[in-house]
């Protein structure tokens, strides 16, 4: 019996003292940092758009860097948001380690990454670099949504001119709302349509105007009049058909275990005809509050997302104490009443 007794208070202490919540240590409250990209040819950080639309996430609390050199992990180490347009010319293009980076970064969880897409125009020498360069980067992070390679255009829902486009469609899907509330009119100039896919590589071609995918979640789509308007047939739409019609996906969110991807067929930023415009050509938009929105609603979801690291797993055993406690202290229990009625 007394053998038991400096091993039941060593355990019991033990046991107890797991099971009850451990100290929490303040940290540092700093704002969400948020990397946009100027590096890869996206237009200048004078425009009056741009500049509306960093003032925007500013005043609701968040940090933002322009990058205007190259994109890097470090840089990458420090923010919880990228947002990347579509790159300008085959000069500016993603290199591996860049695009190795931003796949890291993503997966170490509770990241926002926007990835702007565009039309395309073939080259005889350069190919579809636009596409070829956001459907790299997006097959790095695992996506299933891709942009299609050709242009959106739309005689009726615009801003003057067909390649105008304007995406006057919203999901009711309750778990955007918070994206796409207030939202009636985006610019899609010279845009694009988004298709989805089942695998981790652009196969098997999915329209997502027709069908769902698992944690998709569209946010805009093009009028009834839009247009599929192919300029080559070096390459052709995917999932869709030169000449096709219909009210196509314009924009996405997919809500990852740990991090959120969203994919727009047009550049959130980098140019007076960029979707965060509220006007163009006496066209009033919703550009500036769909963008801010939906970055801050993304960036909600994914720091709500468990990211797996130390500090998760150590969250996660510490819901399993109370059982431990109950383990320990049962065969405990037992032993010293054997003991007792033996030595009785």
């Amino acid at each position: 019996m007394r053998g038991w007794r400096p091993l039941l208070i060593i355990l019991a202490i033990a046991a107890v003292a797991m099971s009850c919540p451990s100290a929490v240590v303040a940290e540092d409250s700093e704002p969400f940092q948020v990397l946009i990209d100027y590096s890869h040819g996206q237009g200048s950080v004078d425009v009056r758009a741009d500049a509306l639309l960093i003032s925007s996430l500013q005043d609701s609390g968040f940090k933002i860097s322009r990058i205007v050199n190259s994109l890097n992990a470090t840089l990458l180490s420090k923010s919880s948001v990228l947002i990347i347009g579509p790159v300008q010319w085959p000069i500016n293009g993603f290199t591996f380690d860049e695009i190795n980076a931003i796949a890291e970064w993503f997966e170490s969880g509770n990241k926002l990454l926007w990835v702007g897409c565009d039309s395309d125009y073939v080259s005889d020498t350069t190919g579809q670099w636009v596409n070829d360069n956001m459907t790299a980067l997006l097959r790095a992070v695992g996506s299933q949504v891709y942009p299609e390679p050709t242009q959106v255009i739309d005689s009726e829902s615009n801003c003057g001119q067909e390649h105008t486009a304007v995406a006057n469609k919203t999901s009711q899907n309750p778990m955007i709302q918070q994206a796409v509330e207030g939202v009636e009119g985006i610019l899609m100039h010279g845009g694009t349509l988004l298709y989805g896919t089942t695998t981790s590589l652009p196969a098997n071609p999915i329209p997502l105007e027709q069908y769902a995918l698992p944690n998709v979640y569209p946010l805009l789509y093009y009028s009834p009049a839009a247009f599929i308007f192919d300029y080559d047939e070096a390459l052709l739409p995917v999932a869709h058909n030169d000449g096709q019609e219909g009210e196509f996906v314009a924009c996405t969110m997919e809500v990852r275990e740990s991090s959120v991807i969203i994919v727009s067929g047009a550049s959130p930023y980098g140019s007076s005809t960029s979707m965060s415009s509220n006007e163009y050509f006496s066209t009033q938009l919703d550009g500036l509050r769909f963008v801010s929105q939906t970055i801050m609603y993304g960036m909600d979801l994914a720091a709500s997302k468990p990211a797996f690291r130390m500090s998760y797993l150590s969250d996660q055993l510490s819901s399993a104490y109370p059982i431990l406690l109950v383990s320990i202290l049962v065969p405990l229990c037992y032993l010293i009443r054997r003991d007792h009625l033996r030595l009785s």
